[in-house]
């Protein structure tokens, strides 16, 4: 585990500022003194691609170019919005890519890659960072931006480029964090007393809060085509059906911070342990959890399932190098690395016709972030 030490410029509204804008759990309340583990539980989107401090890029705690395991069927594509220094990808659907990138004057933009390759950049009005977060098989994006009072909105922006916000009721910072293919939305925000809680917002635009009983705070990060939530509260990991009834789980004792749900009702995400190691699991719709660690690896995250229960995530070595790895529902695992990478995330993992790509970005020797595809 690393500690932080803020020593590059910092981004409005943080006081340990990620490029991508984290939004804190407690808005605006995050010190630098904070452990990574607290920082991955208050913004866990960013994957460590933090500029605070050297310590938590890839690049830097590397010192030779790591080993890149080969798997044959496999191919990349690597790339890059016009003028990115750093892009950051955290979806994929239908072959559609999302993310964020930040230009050479720090500032972070949303983009959109088509299935063609083509890349559109993208920004709400009035926005000055925006963190595009999760696209559905339409090309809907949703995603939250930063404005001059660096208050955060949630943001829907359609295939034809059309971009709504939106915020709750009370609502003083609002984060967006999933949409499904019907164009819900779930995320968390703030309120006046810097409480957060979790949301839903339908197709029309109705809102409906998400509050775990007894959990304090409650963070929604996830929803699927029937309109099951999960996320975290002081409770626990939940998930929540159609019909309103939550659930609350442990993962081995201890709280999960879900990632993704698949429409089988199947949750992947990763849970923070006693001694500060960092795991992944897959909740089954039944209930039954399954630890997820690739051979070797100390620290493993995992982000996304796909329809077929496979799941993506990257994980860290005994070098304390980065490698992505993808789980099949059987339970085999393959770890890869996009050719040049030195530290590997992969985020996102298709469904349907393209099912089994992946989706993320890596740090190449020069201590760079790039976007990548990775076609089965």
């Amino acid at each position: 585990m690393h500690s932080m030490n803020c020593t590059e410029e910092k981004a409005p509204g943080n006081s340990c500022a990620p490029g991508f804008g984290a939004f804190p759990l407690k808005k605006m309340n995050l010190v630098c003194a904070t452990s990574i583990a607290f920082l991955r539980i208050a913004a866990m989107q960013l994957y460590r691609f933090v500029s605070c401090s050297a310590a938590l890029v890839p690049g830097a705690v590397v010192a030779t170019l790591a080993l890149v395991v080969s798997v044959r069927a496999a191919t990349y594509t690597t790339f890059d919005p016009a003028g990115s220094t750093a892009t950051k990808v955290l979806n994929i659907s239908a072959g559609v890519i999302t993310g964020s990138y930040v230009d050479g004057s720090g500032a972070s933009h949303g983009f959109v890659r088509a299935a063609n390759g083509t890349i559109t950049a993208f920004d709400p009005m009035g926005s000055l960072g925006t963190y595009a977060k999760s696209v559905n098989k339409r090309g809907s994006i949703t995603g939250y931006y930063e404005d001059s009072n660096v208050q955060a909105h949630g943001f829907l922006r359609s295939a034809d480029g059309k971009i709504k916000s939106f915020d709750p009721s009370g609502s003083l910072g609002t984060t967006a964090w999933s949409i499904n293919d019907k164009g819900v939305i779930v995320g968390y925000y703030f309120d006046g007393n810097n409480q957060s809680h979790g949301y839903m917002r339908a197709h029309d635009g109705t809102i409906t809060v998400i509050d775990v009983s007894g959990g304090g705070e409650t963070y929604a990060t996830a929803v699927n085509d029937g309109g099951a939530v999960t996320g975290y509260s002081g409770a626990g990991s939940f998930v929540r059906a159609a019909d309103g009834t939550i659930t609350n789980f442990f993962v081995e004792g201890y709280v999960g911070f879900t990632q993704s749900i698949n429409n089988g009702g199947a949750i992947a995400g990763w849970y923070l342990d006693n001694v500060g190691e960092e795991h992944a699991f897959v909740r089954a719709p039944d209930g039954t959890i399954a630890v997820v660690d690739p051979p070797g690896s100390i620290n493993t995250i995992c982000h996304s399932i796909n329809s077929k229960g496979r799941i993506t995530g990257w994980y860290e070595d005994g070098s304390h190098v980065l490698h992505g790895f993808v789980r099949s529902a059987d339970g085999k695992i393959k770890s890869f690395d996009p050719p040049g990478s030195i530290g590997t995330y992969a985020t996102g993992i298709d469904s349907g016709i393209n099912s089994g790509a992946i989706a993320g970005d890596y740090v190449d020797g020069g201590d760079v972030l790039h976007g990548f595809l990775r076609s089965p």
